[in-house]
């Protein structure tokens, strides 16, 4: 049996649906852009957000314990790498990630240079950031609480508690502090 839908009638006297019942029973909206209102509100769409979280932090820690158990790399148990991050494979044991840092997606760190033909250490320190599309090149020592602009390619050493950018990456901030790669104090002072 099938259940009766209410109706509206619009300004030219029309019959409308809801935007939830025609999302339900998939008719397409005659005459409203699209609505972004969600048919899970409140309780339900809480604990869905909740269980999202906890499996997406569940299968990140297990992409950081393939990189550390399967290349042998070198990432605290608290970082946090993104899928889409690119850590080198040709030289796992070069990479050295430091406690509670984040390495976002697109982001590379290499060990190695084939054209040269060298090995490094590449090392972040805790508490860092590692921008979107940002490079860390072989043999780069990045220090503890530092912002790696996105799309920065980073090719010297990084001092501690600084944000660096560019192409190649120079320090933009002094100063600054992070906590779990996250910002704790707002007040930067600016390089001159």
């Amino acid at each position: 049996m099938r259940r009766k839908i209410a109706q509206s009638v619009d300004e030219h006297g029309r019959a409308t649906n809801s935007p939830e019942e025609r999302i339900l029973y998939g008719k397409k909206p005659s005459n409203l852009a699209f609505t972004s209102t969600s048919l899970l509100t409140g309780h339900k769409h809480t604990m869905l957000a909740k269980l999202r979280t906890a499996v997406r932090k569940k299968v990140v820690g297990l992409n950081r314990d393939y990189l550390r158990l399967i290349y042998g790399m070198n990432i605290h148990p608290t970082a946090r790498i993104s899928f889409g991050a690119r850590l080198d494979k040709t030289n796992p044991r070069g990479v050295h990630i430091g406690a509670r840092t984040a390495v976002t997606n697109g982001a590379v760190v290499l060990s190695h240079d084939g054209v040269r033909k060298m090995h490094r250490r590449t090392v972040i320190g805790d508490d860092c950031f590692i921008g979107i599309n940002s490079v860390i090149l072989p043999g780069v020592v990045i220090g503890d609480q530092v912002i790696v602009a996105a799309g920065a390619v980073v090719s010297e050493n990084v001092p501690s508690n600084c944000a660096v950018a560019g192409n190649p990456a120079k320090v933009i901030k002094r100063g600054i502090e992070l906590s779990e790669g996250r910002m704790a104090n707002r007040e930067w002072t600016k390089e001159s």
